[in-house]
Parts: structure tokens; sequence; C-alpha cells
């Protein structure tokens, strides 16, 4: 089975052999196509951690009464880096700390 050149570029990115693991999205732009593109990634990273790349799916625009382009549409996939549990290894031999307990007593693990 062949892959895409997208997937490729992708397992290259990987911090040292983590698995990336990909979601959909969509952004929006009054401005163009990559403005839409950088809101999809921005607003990606913003909750999830370890964004690692983005692959164009489809691109649309909506047009307004007279002709004109309102907003630019992207749909994109989304890749980031899972980490390894607490306390195990990753691919180049650095090891997460261990869970913090913030001040009110429940678990961060954003340490």
């Amino acid at each position: 089975m062949r892959t895409s050149n997208a997937v490729d570029r992708a397992e290259l990115i990987a911090d040292e052999g983590a698995p990336i693991r990909y979601f959909e999205v969509l952004g929006t732009s009054h401005d163009s196509f990559s403005g839409a593109l950088r809101d999809a990634v921005r607003t990606s990273a913003r909750t999830i951690r370890n964004v690692r790349t983005a692959e164009v799916l489809s691109q649309r625009a909506s047009v307004d009464m007279r002709g004109d382009v309102e907003t630019f549409l992207v749909a994109c996939k989304i890749g980031f880096a899972l980490e390894p549990p607490s306390g195990e290894r990753l691919g180049n031999g650095e090891v997460l700390p261990p869970e913090i307990e913030s001040e009110s007593g429940s678990r961060d693990e954003r340490a």
C-alpha cells in the first residue's frame, strides 16, 4: 500500500520516533486560504500539545450576493506527536517527569 507524500513527511517530522496522531479541523479567514490554514493550526495548538504537521484536505470559499469572497475555509488534517506515559523514556532517551499535583490537589499532567 502506498502512502501519500504528506504522511511520509509527517513521519520525518515526528520527535525521535514518537507516533503521530491525526484529527481533522476547519480553519477560516476573511483574508486568504493561508490565513485559514494558520487559523486551524493556531487553534489546534492552543488545545493540543505537540502539533507537528498540517495537511490541507480541501479549500473552499463562501461568496456573498455581489460575488465577493466573504470567507476562506480550509479543511485540514492536523498531526501531533503522542507522549509516552509519565516516567517512560522518549525516543531520544529523555524521561518525562512524573505528574505534579497542583495546589488544589488535582493532578496536572502538563508540567
